[in-house]
């Protein structure tokens, strides 16, 4: 007997929360630590692609676990800040792509928070390793772009390997000045980082003991994920999933 289930909202609570960002050469936790160019620009970028409704108040209403995980890494002062766009192509988030796409024109251009935002502009958000592979630049703290060499690349994609086995999910966002095609759901070209976000789900506290009583009854427990594999295992074992001596190369090896 094999039972399958959803991590994200069933083995954990699905309340997805901003735990922090990360740059080319920096990690911060708090977003009011970021330096101001960036700030301005990743609070644009959040707001003006999100399917989520944000109030006068700054309360996040709807949209789905990321975009809100996403706003709740935002202090509430920037939340009220309104942001007028207009889309003019969108591609939704799916497990399959792994990303998602907003194409946006900046309605009130003479009125922006800052310089680095263009009146148009494609935003992009999603899985690390898959929009880092398109990424040829990205901004620096004072708002330059500089060339991403492979070694950033490599060492970007390290650090969210060793962040994500703290079952932190890492999703990247970018921005381009290509356009979105319409009817293709391709990544643009020329992609530059801004850099990624990490998004913690907290792990219910019943997930481990309904596992432990699966396997008792001689049922086999699958989860089934989108996220990448050290996320993925780092929560496998934390609910028993994943036997914490069982070697997960060796593992691999043996079922190839």
């Amino acid at each position: 007997n094999i039972l399958y289930t959803d991590k994200t909202g069933t083995l954990t609570k699905g309340h997805l929360q901003g735990h922090l960002f990360m740059m080319r050469s920096q990690i911060y936790e708090k977003f009011v630590s970021i330096p101001q160019p960036i700030r301005q620009l990743l609070a644009f970028c959040i707001r003006a692609s999100t399917s989520s409704v944000i109030n006068r108040d700054g309360h996040v209403i709807g949209g789905n676990s990321t975009d809100r995980a996403f706003l709740s890494y935002l202090d509430l002062d920037t939340l009220k800040i309104p942001v007028r766009v207009d889309r003019v192509q969108e591609i939704l988030f799916s497990s399959s792509l792994k990303f998602s796409a907003s194409d946006v024109i900046h309605i009130d251009p003479h009125n922006k928070e800052s310089s680095l935002i263009p009146n148009r502009v494609t935003i992009v958000k999603g899985a690390a390793e898959k929009i880092l592979q398109k990424c040829d630049s990205y901004f620096e703290k004072d708002g330059s772009v500089f060339k991403l060499e492979e070694s950033d690349r490599i060492a970007l994609n390290s650090e969210c390997s060793l962040l994500s086995k703290n079952e932190i999910r890492m999703v990247a966002i970018a921005v381009s000045g290509e356009p979105l095609e319409k009817g293709k759901r391709e990544l643009p070209n020329n992609l530059c980082l801004i850099g990624v976000i990490g998004v913690l789900d907290v792990i219910r506290d019943e997930a481990q003991h309904a596992i432990n009583i699966a396997h008792r009854a001689g049922i086999q427990v699958v989860m089934v994920t989108g996220d990448r594999k050290e996320t993925a295992v780092a929560v496998a074992r934390q609910i028993s999933l994943l036997p914490k001596e069982v070697d997960l190369k060796e593992l691999e090896k043996q079922n190839m």
